[in-house]
């Protein structure tokens, strides 16, 4: 059995449905340069990338390769049209 969902990112957040608001990362503190020494944390810079969704699968099987399948949201935004770069980040968890 092969469950898909996904949840975009909310143009309207208060109106919309089954989405998220995205971050720009600017109100994350890091590690300074030289925080082993003085322990001193910085405001981050902005995201490097832009999260479009998040995807959950549920399956009774491992599934390898999940965005290169027609289901996928990968796919979809690619049959759309989109055209930038994508960076896929999956994570498995069994129970």
């Amino acid at each position: 059995m092969l469950f898909s969902f996904y949840m975009t990112k909310a143009d309207d957040p208060i109106k919309g449905q089954d989405c998220w608001i995205g971050l720009t990362g600017e109100n994350f503190k890091i590690r300074g340069e030289n925080y082993l020494n003085d322990r001193k944390k910085i405001m981050s810079e902005r995201c490097v990338f832009k999260c479009l969704c998040c995807e959950l699968i549920n399956s009774v099987n491992r599934l390898d390769h999940f965005s290169q399948n027609s289901k996928s949201l990968v796919q979809k935004l690619r049959r759309e049209g989109y055209k930038g770069f994508i960076y896929v980040y999956n994570i498995m968890v069994y129970f």
